[in-house]
């Protein structure tokens, strides 16, 4: 590895491409001159404009020849190295409006649009009303035909922070998932609804929501309202487990609960969108799932003992599925091998 392709490895590192050699490599590289760390940071935000593109704003010529003056008007003697650079993050910039491009050719009759977050890679995107979404990895957001005009509505499959815009407040902002809807009354608040997931989470960070159970015939439990801090846990495991995997029956665990959400708590419930990995007595299982969808790694618990194993700990920038498990291997009687890009779990025998 050398220098005349330090922009190809960035690009690389930046979306998490990169091996682990090459992000060792390039972390000394960054951190040797201040130089390196503005270059880096300048080519970091180029494409993080390129993930966050309006719907409505997009303009394949005329974006790229903005990225093109841009990069060409930067003065130094990385200018050759920078327009490089404009033409591999130009390269990324028409992949993401393909891919929004490719989004409305296949509209479905009704004109709904979705959002994707594939396994492994989180997304932001701004709505056409100002909200902003972050999107976890293997969610998928669906935008009802007539947003911003007619309602304000979305569908849900997975896990989203949404930043409500205020352009359109007449409308009232919905997001629907399999099972509740869930209104916003001015805010920004965390959805979690995973396919297959037994807990459902709406946790509120700012202003008030409404949850409704859509398939509930019981008007008792049909509506709830959150205040600012507080999160609503929807759950079948009425069981929680100790490090050793055996069972402790808690009575308080019920199907639905109300919990009051600490300043230093948030970082659970949230902490994703700012690439930090917060677990809270979470079970094995849950861990498995959770690195998967951030790093869109397969894991395999060989024992069931194994999956109720519980764990809390907070990491911070995680590059990879191992370098997290590597932690919890310290801590409990795991064990792991990876192949390729599937990782396999098992007791100290393995």
């Amino acid at each position: 590895m050398n220098d005349d392709n330090i922009d190809d490895l960035l690009i690389r590192y930046i979306t998490n491409e990169a091996t682990t050699e090459e992000m060792a490599y390039l972390q000394k590289w960054i951190s040797a001159h201040p130089e390196n760390e503005q270059h880096f940071a300048e080519l970091y935000e180029l494409w993080q404009q390129a993930l966050n593109i309006d719907e409505e704003a997009i303009d394949t010529n005329a974006a790229y020849e903005k990225f093109h003056r841009q990069n060409l008007a930067k003065p130094g003697k990385r200018k050759s190295n920078l327009f490089y650079s404009a033409l591999s993050c130009a390269a990324l910039l028409l992949l993401a409006i393909g891919f929004w491009k490719l989004s409305e050719r296949k509209l479905p009759a009704n004109g709904d649009l979705k959002l994707v977050a594939a396994k492994g890679a989180s997304r932001i995107f701004n709505l056409s009303d100002g909200t902003r979404v972050w999107l976890n990895g293997g969610s998928v957001l669906t935008i009802q035909k007539g947003f911003n005009s007619v309602n304000r509505t979305v569908w849900l499959s997975g896990e989203a922070f949404f930043a409500i815009g205020d352009k359109n407040s007449k409308l009232p902002f919905l997001v629907r998932t399999k099972k509740y809807a869930i209104r916003d009354i001015g805010t920004q608040f965390n959805i979690k609804a995973y396919p297959g997931d037994d807990i459902f989470e709406a946790s509120v960070v700012q202003g008030e929501i409404s949850v409704e159970n859509r398939l509930s015939k019981n008007t008792s439990d049909n509506r709830i309202y959150l205040k600012a801090h507080q999160v609503l846990s929807a759950s079948t495991d009425l069981t929680k487990y100790n490090s050793t995997g055996e069972e402790q029956p808690d009575d308080k665990f019920q199907k639905i609960r109300i919990i009051q959400m600490q300043p230093d708590q948030q970082v659970n419930f949230v902490g994703w969108k700012d690439d930090i990995l917060a677990f809270d007595g979470n079970s094995l299982e849950e861990i498995a799932k959770t690195l998967d969808r951030r790093f869109g790694t397969g894991i395999t618990i060989t024992e069931d003992r194994l999956k109720k194993i519980r764990y809390s700990g907070t990491f911070k920038h995680a590059r990879s599925a191992t370098e997290v498990l590597d932690v919890i291997k310290e801590n409990t009687d795991i064990n792991y091998y990876q192949n390729g890009n599937t990782i396999t779990i098992g007791g100290d025998g393995l």
